[in-house]
């Protein structure tokens, strides 16, 4: 799943893939920051990696002159940024199909909280994963599920989603 996201946004990027052009493709150190930061976010990357010596000085052979943000910079105010932008293109994308799906899961964690897990599927595209919501201690009522559908399909900004898939089998 988030390999494909990973994909499709490289691939919706305007940039060549520096593999195939490396002598023609000349990227400016806030390019590189930006696409190093949605690396962070879409492929779900601990933050703590930015602390970590061999990522240090990984990051300091490929691209000497580039500072890297702290962990705290990072989670504060890069990737609320980052975030907004990939949302954008995730919404383009599913604005682009005349019908989407809307797929949840329901699963407890660890703390054996209640987490709702969204996913927007549609023919042609890779399955997007949206959002999770953890229910905490609201009651599983019909009611309750249909608000948190209908805010999810809110922020999708979609006015055709075609249906609506629900697995929550085992949870309290």
């Amino acid at each position: 799943m988030f390999k494909s996201l990973c994909d499709l946004l490289h691939q919706s990027s305007r940039l060549p893939n520096p593999l195939w052009s490396p002598a023609r493709t000349i990227l400016t150190k806030k390019h590189l920051r930006w696409h190093l930061l949605e690396c962070f976010f879409v492929c779900a990357l601990p933050f703590i990696l930015l602390e970590a010596q061999v990522f240090r000085d990984f990051m300091a052979m490929v691209v000497p002159t580039m500072k890297l943000p702290s962990r705290q910079r990072l989670s504060t105010v890069l990737l609320p940024r980052v975030r907004d932008d990939v949302r954008k293109k995730v919404v383009n994308l599913i604005n682009a199909h005349n019908f989407v799906s809307l797929v949840t899961d329901g699963w407890a964690n660890t703390n054996s909280s209640s987490i709702i897990n969204f996913m927007v599927v549609a023919p042609g595209m890779p399955s997007m994963f949206w959002s999770s919501w953890s229910t905490r201690s609201k009651q599983h009522t019909a009611r309750y599920f249909a608000e948190v559908i209908g805010k999810v399909i809110g922020k999708i900004e979609r006015e055709t989603t075609a249906q609506v898939v629900s697995v929550a089998a085992g949870l309290p």
